[in-house]
């Protein structure tokens, strides 16, 4: 998974600052989901979304590729607190069984290729009780530059660039996806033993 704990490595000084906050439609939808079980997000990071859902009183835990972003979440308030696995989500190795398994934002796509991607959603089976559900959160890659690399000719990889101002000054964003349309997740999912619950445009 080396995108992911490069892109954490990168970007940890200046993370929190990208993302400022995180909106409160996304905790609550999430609270609901769980059905007051126990959830685990998927790229954790720096707490920004498990930490939120921790003070609402939800059981999270997370898996992070890179070791800066869980010693900058385990810094935080209550961060100590949380079952953090630093590794590949591809491959989790943490005790199930879980109510709802989530990923913001792109941090799916950083699975650095459809094989991987597949093998996270057998892993997220495995992981899941009986009625949990598997979220993901999609978007459209606008912006982001296609690369020429060794994907099969059916992956869509893609590098997104863009300098943010910080306190410390302007820094370079950089994120490199290997990106699924809704109809490869669906598709991924169906083959893990999933099926389609609801899709929506917003949280």
């Amino acid at each position: 998974m080396e995108f992911a704990a490069q892109y954490g490595e990168s970007c940890v000084e200046f993370y929190d600052e990208i993302y400022r906050g995180v909106d409160p439609n996304l905790i609550n939808r999430l609270c609901d989901l769980s059905a007051g079980g126990r959830v685990l997000e998927l790229g954790v990071g720096t707490g920004r979304v498990a930490l939120p859902l921790a003070a609402r009183g939800v059981d999270v835990s997370g898996i992070e590729g890179s070791p800066s972003m869980v010693a900058r979440l385990r810094s935080k308030p209550r961060g100590h607190q949380l079952q953090i696995v630093q590794g590949n989500f591809a491959d989790a190795e943490i005790e199930g069984p879980f109510s709802l398994i989530f990923a913001v934002v792109s941090t799916f796509f950083l699975l650095h290729s459809h094989e991987e991607q597949q093998r996270c959603f057998t892993t997220m089976v495995r992981l899941l009780s009986d009625s949990g559900l598997f979220v993901l959160e999609n978007f459209e890659p606008l912006g982001a530059m296609p690369v020429a690399d060794n994907c099969a000719l059916n992956q869509q990889l893609y590098v997104a660039e863009q300098l943010v101002e910080t306190v410390s000054g302007s820094r370079e964003y950089r994120v490199r996806l290997c990106y699924a349309t809704p109809l490869q997740l669906d598709e991924m999912g169906r083959k893990a033993g999933l099926r389609l619950r609801q899709r929506w445009s917003n949280w």
